[in-house]
């Protein structure tokens, strides 16, 4: 069932920009996952190599986008084609020549069963999670600090979003089908220029009891092809995006203050201290409060440099720490969870 959805405006930013920081780490740092993520570099040193003044970062990405359109075992999700193809042209050069030649050179490596189970294995890990596997390598490098979480500043700072299979199967089950239709084969073939069309197929003797829901996931499905034919046009709309985004990440109630938000930043830089420096949660939170300060229900800590010494620093530390179980558990679960979940 697509989620009732509560998310609208900078609140909707919030989600995007916080549950795919969670779904990037929840990859980085998972086990089953490591194989592969360690393989990303060599992939990149490979297309550079191949490409040379051409090579772009993103056409790692390209690459993933390209998978999911041409394997079999994704043709079933056809909604997605169009997105996936404009996706592929964004991430390469944008203009057909370029393009032809990089898919040419994926058709060319994809003949070594051992890259093609590789690429397999990354399209899947993104199409879990709805971010791209492929950034994890420059995603290390991301800096953080206090403003990039302002309303006018998050979408810039943002993990791209990828497609997410539970969106299709949330899509799709009675008393609905979405698909795609060659025109030639619907009333619309002598009005139309387009070659294909989206069809939704309704069980209309289900359909009363199940009204609202058809009409969600009918909503959702338009909105993400009206999102994913223009992404920058849309970002910052709460119409289209409101639809699609909503269906992407879990329904939370992030509030719209600066002390919750602000917070679970905090938790992110926190977390990375402790995982990436090897520290402690003490001696992490110590060296998060330099980069951003925390903030308690009286506003945030007004102490030029934190230490033990500070008589509020048991009161602040403990705060931290419930942050950062939260934190945790969103990681784990590669999506925004709450101190209630």
């Amino acid at each position: 069932m697509i989620q009732k959805k509560y998310l609208t405006k900078y609140r909707l930013k919030v989600a995007a920009f916080f549950n795919n920081e969670y779904a990037m780490r929840h990859i980085l740092h998972n086990p089953r996952y490591r194989e592969h993520i360690l393989q990303i570099p060599d992939l990149k040193n490979t297309l550079s190599s191949h490409l040379k003044d051409e090579y772009l970062d993103s056409i790692a990405d390209a690459f993933v986008d390209y998978h999911v359109f041409h394997h079999q075992m994704y043709q079933d999700m056809d909604i997605f084609r169009s997105a996936l193809m404009a996706r592929a042209m964004r991430h390469a050069h944008g203009d057909s020549d370029t393009n032809f030649e990089i898919e040419r050179l994926l058709s060319t490596l994809m003949r070594d069963p051992e890259f093609e189970k590789f690429i397999h294995n990354i399209a899947e890990i993104s199409l879990k999670h709805g971010v791209y596997a492929t950034r994890v390598d420059t995603f290390l490098n991301k800096k953080y600090f206090p403003e990039m979480i302002l309303e006018d500043q998050i979408s810039n700072h943002t993990e791209p979003t990828f497609i997410k299979k539970d969106f299709y199967y949330n899509a799709n089950w009675m008393p609905l089908w979405a698909g795609v239709t060659d025109t030639y084969e619907t009333p619309l073939h002598e009005r139309s220029s387009a070659s294909e069309h989206i069809a939704f197929y309704v069980d209309y003797e289900e359909l009363d009891e199940n009204f609202e829901d058809v009409i969600d996931r009918i909503t959702s499905v338009l909105a993400m092809l009206a999102y994913e034919h223009d992404p920058e046009k849309h970002t910052k709309d709460d119409t289209i995006s409101y639809h699609y985004l909503n269906s992407l990440f879990k329904t939370t109630t992030i509030k719209d203050n600066h002390n919750e938000i602000s917070n679970r930043l905090f938790g992110l830089i926190m977390w990375d201290n402790v995982m990436r420096g090897n520290t402690t949660q003490k001696e992490a939170f110590i060296k998060t409060t330099s980069t951003i300060r925390l903030w308690k229900q009286t506003g945030p800590c007004q102490e030029t440099s934190c230490s033990e010494s500070c008589i509020n620093f048991e009161d602040c530390f403990s705060l931290a720490r419930r942050i950062y179980r939260t934190t945790d558990k969103s990681i784990a679960e590669g999506a925004i969870q709450t101190t209630k979940d």
